[in-house]
């Protein structure tokens, strides 16, 4: 399945999960009606004992399950809107700080930041379980942009690097393929299931203390209350019981699958399989102590809950099932290496390793994908994208204001060869030519970029240096003006060096730095988050334009940052066919065909490629030539695209690559469209890799 087949399959699942747990409140308001009436006779409360049927009882057991049980999903649900961060909080985990001093840790945060990165998906925040001992991690939230991973001591203290990375990759897997929101979903749905039983052990309780069981004779109401109380216990556990049954039938397949992805993503079967033979043979296995674990099992890497339960209610497949399946890969994923095509948009002739790159390799061999422009007639020039920074000569010390316009350029490597055809199906698939780039890019950034990512100040002065503009003086000091009045000396110091820094980079490097800035973003106050969105949106409007290069940056932290400072309920899907958003569709195409292309003829070209791949969905004729467009509209498209179905999102991102890409070239400003599009579509998508147009 490729990615948007997972989420349709995720889709589905939910549904199905829905309907389960309707038939088990249904099944449950069934058994408990029939043993009120039962009990009701025993107690000889009067009812009427030449008829079982009792619509007042039945319609009281009714509202009463529905009640207890949706009163349980709906507290629990409730409390997990937060997301991952919700659940890694209550299984004990503490959030990794970037600016760590532990060398475990600190090679923890490399790996999810690499596979990040390859992947195309946003940095998830990371929290380590400190006091439990056992090997095992889990990914928890309900979208790529609020996912987080957790790992528990033991699994960063007992792993090496490749083991640590093939779990890393299990986890990245179920991330990008959607299977998170399900689980999150089950964890409500068994406190639901699990009220009824612990209602009924409260009943039990009360009678026993209040001394009820000393009475020597007992009337009819207590005995219903005791007969009652049973049965709450025994059905509600009977409930619970097949919840942990669907728990265990949903997940183990998933768990498989995962395995897979991670040897897909790494190319090491080897990684993941030791990891597991590990834990087999580590005292403390994959348990967690956590009083939490219970509900969310079936999250975990390895199985949590030790041998408590049997095989029938485990959550995972057994260990040596997992492992020979793993180690029937390896000549799987060297065949599926060879027979790669070499000229797609996801592989590359040049060989990248930390060891041997030079620095200018990074620059030249990959282009990440970006955010929508308009028409070139109507979209001012992208100014932060395509200019040097200070040289080590020139570099000031002073105010951002006194910083030059660069007088010179990065060499052109703004082209790349690539294929459209196989865009759709690398979404969410990383190999090892991503993880070396991943690797290498992060090796490669300035010692002072680095630690400016480990901290929210930093990270703030990043954005804000990629804002400035470096080709007009005069917007760079309305720009400069404004910071004045809201930042501190010393954060204006930290603006000036990082000024310094970003606009030495390749501009093709711009986009990754600012996904490795969302993690540290996301613990802002939420005060502190809309004075820095204020503050965005004046050093933008410095210049009264909105280009492509501020477009898309503003693209890349609403939709990574929102999910964390904001309540507003999951989009929802609403459009289900291309025949309801075509217009949207035709707008974002036309947008992205104006992009790259230097006559009517050439946009018009490329228009018509991607929309003949829409049109076999569609009833509606193509125009002859691209509709008018500009960022506000193509923003307002992709708010519509946003509820789409994911094969509605598949045959438009599919469009989308055949216009882009119809040249079999990828210039900045096209990767830079792409990005935005693919991100507001909610899809992880690798960076480009390849050898640089000549």
């Amino acid at each position: 399945m490729n990615f948007f087949e997972h989420q349709d399959n995720a889709r589905r699942k939910t549904i199905q999960l829905v309907i389960v747990f309707v038939l088990a409140i249904a099944l449950m308001i069934v058994s408990i009606y029939g043993i009120a009436v039962v009990a009701l006779l025993v107690s000889d409360s009067g009812i009427n004992r030449n008829s079982l049927w009792q619509p007042e009882i039945l319609l009281s057991v009714t509202l009463g399950v529905i009640g207890i049980v949706g009163m349980g999903s709906l507290t629990k649900t409730l409390q997990l809107r937060g997301g991952g961060k919700v659940v890694a909080i209550s299984l004990g985990g503490r959030l990794l700080d970037y600016q760590t001093q532990d060398e475990l840790e600190t090679r923890l945060l490399n790996v999810v930041k690499e596979m990040a990165i390859a992947s195309g998906a946003p940095v998830p925040q990371v929290y380590v379980m400190d006091y439990e001992s056992g090997i095992n991690a889990f990914a928890a939230g309900f979208t790529i942009n609020d996912a987080v991973i957790g790992v528990t001591r033991g699994c960063v203290e007992q792993l090496n690097r490749d083991e640590l990375q093939g779990v890393i990759a299990h986890e990245f897997s179920h991330i990008i393929n959607g299977d998170m929101r399900i689980s999150l979903r089950l964890i409500g749905i068994l406190q639901g299931l699990l009220l009824i039983h612990l209602l009924g052990r409260e009943i039990l309780h009360g009678i026993w203390s209040s001394g009820g069981r000393r009475r020597s004779r007992v009337d009819g109401k207590v005995a219903f209350t005791v007969i009652m109380a049973i049965a709450l216990t025994a059905i509600g556990f009977i409930g619970f019981i097949c919840g942990c049954m669907i728990k265990s039938a949903v997940s183990r397949q998933r768990e498989f699958l995962a395995d897979a992805s991670a040897v897909q993503f790494t190319r090491n079967p080897h990684g993941i399989a030791d990891a597991l033979r590990k834990i087999g043979g580590f005292p403390r296995g994959s348990t967690i102590r956590n009083p939490k674990a219970e509900e969310a099992s079936h999250l975990f890497f390895g199985e949590a809950l030790g041998s408590k339960f049997s095989n029938l209610f485990a959550t995972h497949p057994p260990l040596e099932e997992r492992i020979r399946r793993l180690e029937n890969l390896p000549d799987i994923a060297a065949v599926y290496s060879r027979t790669q095509p070499s000229s797609t948009a996801f592989t590359t002739s040049t060989a990248f390793t930390a060891s041997t790159a030079p620095t200018a390799s990074l620059a030249t061999a990959a282009v990440g994908f970006a955010g929508p422009t308009p028409p070139p007639s109507t979209t001012p020039t992208p100014t932060t994208n395509q200019n040097v920074g200070l040289t080590e000569e020139t570099q000031p010390t002073g105010h951002p204001s006194q910083l030059p316009t660069p007088n010179s350029q990065l060499p052109n490597s703004s082209m790349l060869y690539a294929n459209p055809e196989t865009v759709v199906t690398q979404l969410g698939i990383i190999d090892q030519a991503h993880l070396d780039y991943a690797r290498l890019l992060l090796a490669q950034l300035p010692d002072g970029l680095k630690s400016a990512l480990k901290t929210s100040v930093g990270a703030k002065a990043i954005i804000y240096a990629l804002l400035l503009d470096f080709k007009d003086k005069a917007v760079r000091d309305r720009q400069v003006t404004q910071l004045k009045q809201t930042e501190s000396s010393e954060a204006l110091k930290t603006i000036v060096h990082m000024a310094q820094l970003v606009h030495k980079l390749n501009p093709r490097t711009r986009l990754p730095i600012v996904e490795l800035t969302i993690p540290v973003l996301r613990n802002l106050t939420k005060v502190d988050y809309v004075r820095f969105l204020k503050q965005i949106q004046a050093l933008v409007q410095a210049d009264g334009h909105l280009s492509l290069s501020e477009y898309t940056l503003q693209v890349v932290l609403m939709l990574r940052l929102e999910p964390y400072f904001s309540t507003k309920p999951h989009t929802k899907i609403t459009h289900t066919s291309i025949d309801s958003v075509w217009e949207d569709c035709l707008t974002i195409l036309s947008g992205l065909a104006n992009v790259g292309h230097s006559s009517l003829d050439q946009t018009t070209e490329a228009f018509q490629a991607g929309a003949e791949r829409l049109a076999g969905s569609s009833k509606h004729e193509i125009p002859s030539q691209p509709l008018p467009a500009n960022i506000p509209s193509i923003g307002k498209s992709l708010k519509v695209l946003m509820s789409a179905a994911p094969k509605v999102k598949q045959s438009m991102v599919d469009a989308c690559a055949y216009t882009a890409l119809l040249d079999g070239e990828v210039t900045v400003k096209e990767a830079e469209l792409l990005r935005a599009i693919v991100i507001s579509l909610g899809c992880p998508i690798p960076p480009f890799l390849g050898k640089e147009a000549a």
